[in-house]
């Protein structure tokens, strides 16, 4: 399985360490040895040192949503190894578009998120 941490729009995204919500979903995460675990706390955090504006209300509004698409997909290139089977991530600041292929060759997509980085 893989978890993770999604920061609420009310969220303080320039919090150093560890949030309480974010120690208990590592919590769970240690007692479950297959588990990977990351937040996207700190790419929320790099997106509002960069001028975004998210609002600070529960619901995410568009560019939030991709922030934490493109942080999900990075993690599953990065950390997980799904480059080789043709996971694509715009590494652009602000990323714009990550791809998930159904499989290498076939040019459909299992998932595919882009929008306007504001």
């Amino acid at each position: 399985p893989v978890l993770a941490y999604l920061p609420e729009g009310g969220e303080d995204f320039s919090q150093t360490g560890t949030s309480r919500d974010e120690a208990f979903m590592y919590s769970v995460c240690r007692s479950n040895p297959v588990a990977h675990c990351f937040s996207t706390r700190r790419d929320f955090a790099r997106q509002v040192s960069k001028g975004t504006v998210f609002k600070r209300t529960r619901h995410w509004e568009p560019i939030g949503h991709l922030t934490a698409a493109v942080a999900i997909c990075r993690y599953f290139r990065d950390q997980i190894g799904l480059a080789e089977l043709g996971l694509a991530v715009d590494d652009s600041e602000p990323p714009t578009t990550c791809s998930i292929p159904a499989s290498p060759k076939s040019g459909q997509h299992l998932a595919q998120v882009s929008g306007a980085s504001n």
